[in-house]
């Protein structure tokens, strides 16, 4: 549920007005009033400052920040930016377990400020696809601003793209055949390739229906879950670099945009391949509703549907992809499950250097990667 920005403040005026009314008639009645009520002005100010000084231990994980600080936090947001439509405040929940969630639609208003400041910046990254797309969302004046697109340095002969045209998640296309053709080309691929496999898909709910009844001899599976802590991670990475020694390769299942997709070293190619299950777009909410209405209006008809779903999505897949390959001696091969990754519509979220080789079914994928490891292998760290 949508919550317009003023409708919080109001209520946390409503609250300062009855504990001051509780002063009052505490004045009134001669009784012993330890309450200060300060000037309606500055007292919600003053109501975040006192929150932000509540002091706690933090857990290793960072899950158990304060309500007092979250709540300092919603009052500087709305001070900052309740007035403008970048706010989009949801109502996620029911009853006392709901929480007020605040999105910032436009991250040009933080960031543009900070690059104003400054005599210049380089931004760099291997998922900085479009430049000016970024550049656009950061709040950079074009006459300010320049882009530049360098060729990856790994040889494309030893990172090869394989997509399926015979699986999509596409919502109104799912069905027990689809994912059965979709288990298919996870076999196959795990029995033509000699080290571990990672795959991620959109979703917990599709990682459980994909993973749920996959059974490969020979081969350890380990699915993702919502309560793995680092401890769990790290305890994996020991496993997928110990795997091949043993001759029991790993096949990893996980989500995009999770603890296994980014933000993960896998190094000394511990992964020989992985596979990309969808796209990972987001699902409908109030949230991307709102993020949709903003960017279309600030940015245009045309750029809409890039800017708020497609690129991101998959910025997601692109991340993913990078997992094994971390040094210019790593090869591996990323197969890609769904069709519409060569749609135009996605197609061209892709950096132009990409080439997209097809396969009609899941032999066709078992015998690319099978005469890909049989031609190319992992060569010495350089």
């Amino acid at each position: 549920m949508l919550i317009e920005a003023d409708n919080v403040l109001s209520w946390l005026n409503e609250s300062f007005d009855a504990v001051k009314a509780v002063a009052n008639q505490a004045t009134l009645t001669g009784g012993e009033n330890s309450l200060v009520t300060p000037d309606k002005k500055i007292r919600i100010q003053m109501f975040k400052h006192l929150l932000e000084t509540n002091e706690v231990d933090i857990d290793e994980d960072g899950d158990n920040e304060p309500s007092a600080h979250l709540l300092a936090h919603l009052i500087d947001v709305l001070a900052r930016f309740g007035s403008g439509p970048a706010l989009c405040l949801v109502f996620e929940g029911e009853g006392k377990d709901g929480r007020i969630v605040s999105h910032l639609l436009d991250a040009g208003l933080v960031a543009g400020p900070i690059f104003e400041r400054t005599a210049g910046s380089i931004l760099m990254s291997g998922t900085l696809d479009p430049p000016h797309m970024f550049a656009d969302l950061l709040g950079l004046e074009k006459s300010k601003r320049g882009e530049s697109i360098h060729p990856s340095p790994f040889a494309k002969e030893r990172r090869p793209v394989v997509v399926a045209n015979d699986v999509t998640t596409l919502y109104r296309e799912r069905g027990a055949d689809n994912t059965q053709k979709i288990r298919e080309h996870i076999y196959r691929l795990v029995q033509n390739t000699p080290g571990n496999v990672a795959v991620f898909v959109p979703s917990y709910s599709i990682l459980n229906e994909i993973f749920e009844t996959i059974h490969i001899p020979g081969v350890k599976k380990m699915v993702e879950t919502r309560t793995w802590t680092k401890k769990d991670i790290g305890a994996l990475m020991i496993d997928l670099e110990e795997a091949p020694k043993i001759g029991r390769p790993i096949l990893l299942a996980g989500v995009f945009n999770g603890k296994l997709s980014e933000g993960i070293d896998y190094a000394g190619g511990i992964l020989d391949a992985v596979g990309c299950v969808g796209i990972p777009n987001a699902p409908p909410s109030v949230f991307q509703k709102s993020l949709g209405g903003y960017i279309k209006d600030k940015f245009g008809p045309s750029n809409h549907w890039r800017y708020a779903n497609s690129q991101p999505a998959i910025n997601s897949i692109l991340q993913a992809m990078g997992r094994p390959i971390r040094a210019m001696g790593d090869r591996a091969l990323i197969v890609l499950l769904d069709r519409r990754n060569t749609e135009r519509t996605y197609s061209t979220c892709y950096p132009a250097d990409i080439r997209m080789n097809q396969v009609a079914n899941a032999e066709g994928t078992g015998r690319f990667a099978k005469r890909f490891f049989s031609k190319v292998e992992r060569e010495a760290d350089i």
